[in-house]
């Protein structure tokens, strides 16, 4: 009997979520919780299970992780079993790696329990753990794939991949901006300007770029470029501490600007304002960019390394450095853009390339449809909503 869709129906969602109480900075979190709150103002419901956190300041942490771990799963599975629980769809929000025995776990759950399944493929490290790991590795997540009812993917870097193994499309689910947080339309007065304004906003952590960011900025500097560039972000007091005599030691401490966290409407003020936006991002887990994505809809070029899904994100709408290259060629993009008048014209695409392909507009009724299905799929609990 079909969930008609008057009535609501229930997801069991287990992911990164976010520490009680904190505020919420990862790319996973931020997009895990987006997407939770877009569906409820659907009229979905969600039974919420957090992925644990470790706590590297214990000296038994990796045991605490590990015991966090199961009883979260066992969470998951009781919600699976449970004839009382409506639940109509599970979805795992996943990041493989050592995680991959706990996610087959929670697969195995939902399928005992005759629950559609969903495996959210995050981050941008699932081909090179694939390729890197064991044989059993690799047949625990063929297995995976083989068995989850619907493959989320966070890039179409992915897509060949899981329809060779599952012999069935994923679903595309890149992050995205709520069309809301759009800017209005209006005359773009930054490519009159004669300082360029380059923008990170981010972690601030060392595989992030950051000293690259500033050796960047060092060489624009000796070719008497004229420039501003802002830091914005969390980060470890000691690291920023290193990152601040680092700029002082290339001569850019007047030209570069440091700035905490910020809520996204502060954030927006400055964003606006910027011209390129530059990320030279080593993260193994890189995936599809929150922050990227949010400064391509204001018309900011990104610059940025050939790393994750970039390459699938910013297609012609600004640069792509290779892996291999070293802040010159950064810096040489940089002028190159802006002196020889291309700024506007990729900063134009940027806005088109986020309306048409990165809005909640076009992504989220992707979602709403793929859970409709497979709810209307499963054969618990119908009668009971109401």
């Amino acid at each position: 009997m079909p969930v008609k869709k008057n009535k609501k129906i229930t997801i069991l969602f287990w992911g990164p979520l976010g520490k009680a109480g904190k505020t919420v900075v990862g790319g996973g979190e931020s997009g895990n919780r987006r997407t939770i709150e877009m569906m409820k103002d659907r009229g979905m419901q969600f039974i919420e299970i957090q992925k644990p956190y470790p706590d590297k300041q214990s000296p038994f942490y990796a045991i605490g992780y590990a015991f966090s771990l199961l009883i979260s799963v066992l969470k998951f599975a009781r919600f699976c079993f449970l004839q009382n629980t409506s639940v109509h769809i599970a979805h795992v929000s996943g990041y493989y790696n050592h995680l991959l025995i706990f996610e087959l776990t929670m697969l195995f759950a939902a399928k005992l329990g005759r629950i559609p399944f969903v495996y959210e493929i995050r981050g941008g490290a699932m081909l090179t753990s694939y390729q890197k790991r064991t044989f059993l590795y690799r047949r625990m997540f063929d297995l995976l794939l083989n068995h989850a009812d619907t493959i989320l993917i966070q890039g179409m870097e992915y897509a060949n991949f899981v329809f060779k193994k599952s012999g069935r499309p994923a679903v595309y689910y890149p992050n995205y901006i709520d069309e809301k947080q759009l800017p209005e339309p209006a005359d773009d007065y930054r490519s009159k300007q004669a300082m360029v304004e380059i923008i990170y906003f981010g972690r601030i952590v060392p595989d992030k770029g950051i000293a690259e960011i500033i050796h960047i900025a060092s060489f624009l500097k000796k070719e008497n470029f004229s420039f501003n560039l802002s830091i914005i972000g969390k980060g470890d007091k000691d690291y920023l501490d290193l990152l601040k005599t680092l700029c002082k030691t290339k001569g850019v401490s007047e030209v570069v600007r440091f700035s905490g966290p910020q809520d996204f409407n502060t954030l927006k003020t400055k964003i606006v304002q910027s011209h390129f936006f530059v990320f030279p991002t080593q993260n193994e887990m890189e995936g599809h960019s929150n922050a990227m994505t949010e400064s391509m809809a204001f018309g900011v070029v990104p610059v940025c390394r050939d790393h994750g899904f970039n390459r699938s994100v910013v297609s012609d709408c600004g640069a792509i450095i290779p892996k291999e290259a070293g802040p010159e060629k950064y810096a040489q993009v940089i002028r190159d853009i802006w002196e020889n008048d291309r700024w506007h014209s990729l900063s134009e695409n940027c806005k088109r390339r986020i309306q048409t392909h990165f809005v909640s507009g076009s992504v989220i009724p992707r979602m709403e449809n793929m859970y409709w299905k497979l709810a209307n799929r499963t054969s618990r609990h119908i009668d009971m909503q109401g």
